[in-house]
Order: structure tokens, then sequence, then C-alpha cells
């Protein structure tokens, strides 16, 4: 059995970048930084006027209210004793699952692992497919990450201050690089993607978050609510995702990057 918890994705390539400007002085020009990115495809807002986008925001009671009747529930269409267990294994080892997807290895464990995961990851797939494994509205969800989902080294964002270790310095050049790269692109992930009703950090642990990704999801899109503390909401392996727009906010007087997608269905 594979252990451990925690989601985020693999890091493909590093990019260290050198930075400047200092947070407190960013903080105080502006409490939204705007830094446009570039990227691969964008999703359509709505497929009909009638839709109304549901987005919880901060509140985190009302979006687990509205969790626990989706049609979408784990307890309501992950019934078989191996779609459980697979299930029961992504929420608690989601990094190692998909790692595995990811890279083809889990790092500190045999190659018998991979095997395992892939095992997991297919019981969870047929879970996916289902017509009832689908959301009945347009909602928004979140998910906290670094930079290592986008193929780039973690800190390089928001690095230490060489003059003063306690302090983090805006990396601007490497915000923008990030930027022109992505907005407006569509990107793929192997694995699969954890997200938040509402945006907590809950998950992230000891580790640095210094993006938040807002993504819209598409009514019909497949996916499965979790119903567990994060109100997490799966995206399956493979889910696409249009890069609308990369800025700067300050979020509990903290700046980090703000990465506004959207799921695109085919």
């Amino acid at each position: 059995m594979l252990s451990k918890k925690v989601a985020f994705f693999s890091l493909a390539t590093i990019v260290l970048m050198s930075g400047t400007a200092n947070v407190a002085s960013a903080m105080e020009q502006s409490s939204t930084l705007d830094y446009p990115i570039s990227s691969i495809e964008s999703t359509k807002k709505t497929d009909t006027f009638l839709d109304k986008l549901i987005d919880f925001k901060d509140k985190e009671k009302e979006a687990k209210n509205y969790g626990k009747n989706l049609p979408n529930h784990r307890d309501k269409i992950v019934v078989t004793p191996k779609a459980k267990e697979a299930f029961n294994n992504y929420e608690q080892n989601g990094t190692r699952i998909n790692q595995a997807l990811r890279e083809g290895k889990v790092d500190g464990y045999p190659k018998e692992y991979v095997k395992v995961a892939k095992e997991y990851a297919a019981e969870m797939d047929k879970v996916f497919k289902q017509n009832t494994a689908s959301v009945p509205d347009i909602i928004m969800v979140y998910r906290y990450t670094d930079e290592q989902q986008f193929g780039i080294a973690p800190g390089t964002f928001f690095p230490k201050d060489p003059k003063n270790p306690k302090e983090t310095i805006v990396n601007k050049e490497s915000i923008e690089k990030f930027k022109k790269k992505f907005e407006g692109k569509t990107v793929k992930d192997k694995g699969f993607t954890s997200t938040s009703l509402a945006i907590l950090d809950k998950y992230l642990g000891e580790k640095s978050k210094t993006i938040r990704m807002d993504i819209e999801v598409p009514k019909g899109t497949h996916a499965v609510y979790m119903g567990n503390e994060y109100a997490e909401l799966i995206l399956p392996r493979n889910a696409s995702l249009k890069i609308k727009k990369v800025s700067g906010i300050v979020e509990k007087g903290k700046l980090i990057v703000k990465v506004d997608a959207s799921v695109v269905n085919k």
C-alpha cells in the first residue's frame, strides 16, 4: 500500500531566475498586481445563458452543504470494493499515485509501487467514466499549488532576499516569463487534479503555496466529489485546463500568483 498525503505536481523542467522587488513594497503599491502570461487554449464561459456560475469563494460551510447533495458524491457513485479501495488510497496517497502517473516512478519506493498506483488509477478511471460522475452546475473550484506544477523550481517566483533571509522578494522576470509561456494556452495533466469547492489551504501542510488556481468547471464535466474536510472535487487524469489569465494578488498579507483557468471538455 502507498503512504502519505497531499497533492502536488511533478517537476518537469527546472528554471531558476533572479529576482527583484520586495513583497512589502509591492503590497504598498497595490493589493492586486497584474502580471499577464502566455498559455495553451481558452474555455467557453458558459454552455447556456441560463446557467449560473456557482462560486463559494471562502465560504467553507456553504460549499460543503452544497457538496453533500451532489449526484457525483463519492458515497453515491463509488460503490464496488475495488473502486472504494482506489479512492481511499488516492485520498491518502495522492502525491505518490500522481507521481507514478506523471513520471513513471515513486520517490523512495520500488518500481512495484508504480504498478500498484496505476492499478488504482485504472479503477478510478472506471468511476469517472460513469454518466453519474458529472457536475450538475457550472462550478468554480480552487487549487493551491506551487511552481513545480508548471515545471519550474519551487521558490522561483518569491525567493529569499539574499540581503535579508527572513524576507522574500518578487521575481517579476520569472512571473512575466511564466505568464507569456502559459497564458491563453491549454495544459493537460497526466495525473488526477485535486481541487476544493472553497478557497481552502488545509491540505498544503508545511509546503509553501505560491500559486492559487481558480478553475471554472463547466456543467457536465466528469468529476468526483470526495465529501472530506477539504471539500475536495477530483478531476479525472488527462484533464485539459485553459489558462485564461495570470496575475498577482495579496492573500492573507502575502503576495501569490493567481491563475484563472477553465476545464476544456472535448
